[in-house]
């Protein structure tokens, strides 16, 4: 794994904790938000969760990118 890798798997994890849910389940509540843009996404998880910008975009990107797609 790479450092790249390694250091958005800590990200994401220390993300999940600071949430209190786990990667599907943040997928299952964008899902159920009917929201397909990025932005939109990014916006809606800083609002309800108090996440930073960087955070939000970063946890949007993973979930674009992993096996959790958001429908677009």
């Amino acid at each position: 794994m790479s450092n790249l890798n390694l250091a958005v798997q800590t990200q994401l994890e220390s993300l999940q904790t600071q949430m209190g849910m786990s990667i599907e389940d943040v997928a299952d509540i964008v899902k159920r938000t009917g929201l397909t843009r990025q932005n939109d996404i990014r916006w809606m998880l800083q609002r309800e969760y108090g996440i930073k910008h960087e955070e939000a975009q970063m946890l949007v990107s993973v979930l674009f990118e992993s096996h959790l797609k958001v429908a677009i």
